[in-house]
């Protein structure tokens, strides 16, 4: 993946239509066995190596499962919850910037700060 990959990629897999449009795209169909493992298993996996199934650290979890383990976490947070509101944006992105590194892939989180600061994405609803 080239630089400007990860930030299309957050970008586009960010809310569920843009997951929808990414999943059409044919570098997503080239990929496309690895991303169905990567929702079912790695996903939860940390940078730290203490996520799970597999306890994979850095480097070693596949990238695609590195940035759905960010959006997930930011979608998470930007939605209400029976036990808790939704978080502010600026509050969601804070949060996940200070597990860049343990939790987070750095270059992940970099991406996704420079759509939301740098370039002014928004998420629908929010």
């Amino acid at each position: 993946m080239q630089e400007g990959d990860i930030e299309r990629v957050v970008a586009k897999m960010t809310t569920r239509r843009g997951m929808k449009t990414h999943q059409n795209n044919c570098w997503f169909c080239d990929r496309q066995k690895k991303i169905q493992h990567v929702r079912v298993h790695d996903y939860h996996e940390r940078m730290d190596g203490s996520g799970y199934p597999r306890g994979l650290k850095g480097e070693s979890i596949l990238l695609e499962a590195r940035i759905l383990a960010l959006v997930h976490a930011l979608e998470d947070l930007t939605t209400n919850r029976s036990y808790r509101s939704a978080f502010p944006l600026k509050e969601a992105l804070e949060e996940v910037s200070s597990h860049s590194g343990s939790k987070y892939d750095p270059d992940v989180v970099a991406a996704c700060l420079s759509l939301f600061r740098g370039k002014g994405f928004k998420l629908e609803g929010i």
